[in-house]
């Protein structure tokens, strides 16, 4: 999965909790807000 985005003032938790319920294996995430959505994944198992 690739993500990337630009600041919009985005809540990416839901986020989050959809990609950690789906058998995805990579996430590539770049963009100006990368550190934001990547900070989403943080302890996050399942």
């Amino acid at each position: 999965m690739i993500l990337g985005s630009s600041d919009k003032g985005a809540d990416y938790s839901e986020l989050a909790k959809e990609i950690a319920r789906q058998n995805v294996r990579l996430i590539i995430i770049n963009g100006a807000n990368a550190d934001e959505i990547k900070g989403s994944f943080k302890g996050r198992k399942n």
